[in-house]
């Protein structure tokens, strides 16, 4: 049936890039702001006013570049749990669908189809939609298990 095309090692190292991308850029905070109080010890004038704002811009963009990776690290996470969580729906789906052609041919066949390994047969139907986890990211599985991003991003 179908199958996620979902690469665990490749959203692992992902995953261990951007983490370490964001703990990198939060340690080197401490580092510049003192190099910067250094720097601007015997500096005044227009150019100092100048090198006070960037050093203040640069703080604020690495936190919010460390905050955007921390946050892509979180997403990619998600999307590895969701993936997980609907190539077990449609390991179930296939399953069950197996037990129920097994059970269709029995019944054509004469056999009892009310063997005990039926039982529950019709309750037991895993979801036909996919995964919310899935949904909720924007990600629809067409077909039997094709992934198609519909969130812009393939």
């Amino acid at each position: 049936m179908g199958s996620i095309a979902f690469d665990r090692t490749v959203a692992e190292s992902l995953i261990n890039a951007l983490d370490d991308a964001e703990k990198r850029l939060h340690n080197q905070g401490q580092q510049r702001s003192s190099a910067a109080t250094v720097a601007m010890e015997d500096f005044s004038g227009g150019y100092a006013l100048l090198f006070e704002r960037g050093v203040d811009d640069e703080a604020t963009d690495r936190a919010k570049l460390g905050s955007t990776l921390a946050q892509l690290a979180r997403q990619v996470r998600e999307t590895q749990t969701a993936a997980k969580e609907e190539q077990q729906r449609l390991d179930d789906l296939e399953q069950w669908q197996q037990r129920w052609a097994d059970w269709e041919s029995d019944a054509r066949s004469g056999h009892s189809a009310s063997h005990s390994s039926y039982r529950g047969l019709m309750s037991s139907q895993p979801s036909l939609r996919t995964t919310s986890t899935l949904a909720m990211l924007g990600i629809r599985i067409h077909g039997y298990g094709s992934p198609m991003a519909t969130n812009g991003l393939g």
